[in-house]
């Protein structure tokens, strides 16, 4: 009878062109392009075409709502490896958009 029991398991080699692929993913800038607030048609389409723009590395059907703040898409942020927050604002006077380094970095605003 063979002989039955836990022996040492036999290590695979490891594929190094596999490694230095999942590093890269891992440490690529990826983003969130969302709108707050009351804007119009054309924060709108300018939101779409940023996502666009940004698309290997950005959410394209991000959905957002009322309801969600701005710590809901941190706290996701994290689990997506998401390290940088777009997000477009507009009031009467001006359209902003705002570039935040997450999770504690800078940001920057633009008018």
């Amino acid at each position: 009878m063979p002989r039955q029991g836990k022996r040492r398991k036999k290590s695979r080699p490891v594929n190094k062109e596999e490694q230095v692929g999942a590093t890269e993913t891992k440490n690529t800038p990826r983003c969130f392009v969302l709108k707050r607030g009351h804007v119009g048609d054309r924060i709108k389409d300018l939101v779409k075409d940023f996502r666009n723009v940004m698309m290997p590395n950005c959410a394209k059907s991000l959905r957002e709502s009322k309801h969600n703040r701005i710590e809901d898409f941190i706290a996701v942020a994290a689990h997506y490896n998401v390290t940088h927050l777009v997000m477009f604002t507009a009031t009467k006077s001006a359209t902003y958009m705002k570039l935040a380094r997450l999770p504690h970095g800078p940001t920057l605003t633009f008018k």
